[in-house]
């Protein structure tokens, strides 16, 4: 097989997540999140920001202890960074919400939304989505 063949080219352009009924496991009529995968240019130059602001604050001031916290917060704005849009997302009152990088980190950070976080983040982590 040719390796042109096999090059993950989705994860820079976005690949569609149906989202499932976190009860029911079935598809949501229309609720979408586009994502760009973790093999994305956007990923890799977060993660490559970081290390380096890592390297800088352990030469000015030796080892560096990381913060849970802090982990946990990276691993939602890199989450936050992949999602590029959605759609069929309604406020209480049945309005479309209109994307925003603030309003998918809310539900992200919503733990009653947690799934919607959940199938993200494994949508994200299998290639297969994003040949």
């Amino acid at each position: 097989m040719k390796l042109s063949e096999l090059k993950i080219r989705k994860a820079d352009s976005g690949a569609v997540l149906k989202l499932r009924h976190p009860r029911t496991e079935e598809v949501i009529p229309g609720m979408t999140l586009t994502l760009l995968g973790k093999d994305s240019k956007v990923l890799r130059a977060i993660q490559l920001d970081r290390t380096q602001a890592a390297l800088n604050r352990m030469q000015r001031r030796g080892a560096v202890d990381p913060v849970a916290a802090e982990i946990i917060d990276q691993a939602t704005d890199d989450l936050v960074a992949l999602t590029i849009g959605w759609e069929g997302f309604t406020d209480d009152d049945g309005a479309l919400m209109p994307f925003s990088k603030d309003a998918i980190k809310k539900i992200y950070n919503d733990p009653e939304l947690s799934w919607i976080k959940e199938q993200a983040e494994k949508f994200i982590n299998d290639r297969a989505n994003f040949f």
